[in-house]
C-alpha cells in the first residue's frame, strides 16, 4: 500500500467464545482465518478506505507506529463495540485506527461460523504505520 501506511489484520481472527485456553485458541484461530479470509480481506479493503494516517503522522512525527484494537461485530456486521488493545504511544494515530473502523461499519455478511457465543464476532486488527 505505497503511502507508506499499512492496514493489516492480525494473525489472530476468531469468534468470541470466552475460552482461555491459548494453544487450544491458537490452533482454532489459524483455521478461522484461513476459512474466512474472503471476510477479512473484504473487511480490511473497506476499512483501508477509510484510513487516513497523515494527520496523525504530521502530529506525532512517527516513522512507524503500530496500533492494534479488539473488534466486535454483530451478527449483522454492525459495529458492537471497539477498544485499543496495543496502543502505538501515539494517541492521535489509535484515535485514527478506531475512526477508520467506525466509518468503515457496517461489514456486511459476516460468515455465521464467526458468531461467539456471546453473539458477537471478536477478533484483533493491527494497523501499522511504516516509512513512506
Amino acid at each position: 500500500m505505497g503511502s507508506g501506511a499499512d492496514v493489516a489484520s492480525s494473525g489472530a481472527v476468531a469468534a468470541s467464545s470466552g475460552a482461555k485456553d491459548d494453544s487450544a485458541d491458537d490452533s482454532a484461530l489459524s483455521s478461522k482465518r484461513f476459512v474466512y479470509a474472503s471476510f477479512f480481506n473484504r473487511l480490511k479493503r473497506r476499512v483501508f478506505e477509510h484510513w487516513a494516517p497523515q494527520t496523525a503522522r504530521l502530529r506525532h512525527r512517527a516513522t512507524e507506529a503500530a496500533v492494534e484494537v479488539r473488534i466486535q461485530l454483530s451478527r449483522s456486521g454492525a459495529l458492537a463495540g471497539i477498544c485499543v488493545i496495543t496502543p502505538s504511544g501515539s494517541s492521535e494515530f489509535d484515535d485514527e485506527a478506531v475512526r477508520a473502523f467506525q466509518a468503515a461499519a457496517p461489514f456486511p455478511d459476516p460468515p455465521e461460523g464467526l458468531v461467539g457465543k456471546d453473539e458477537l464476532i471478536t477478533f484483533p486488527f493491527t494497523f501499522h504505520l511504516t516509512p513512506e
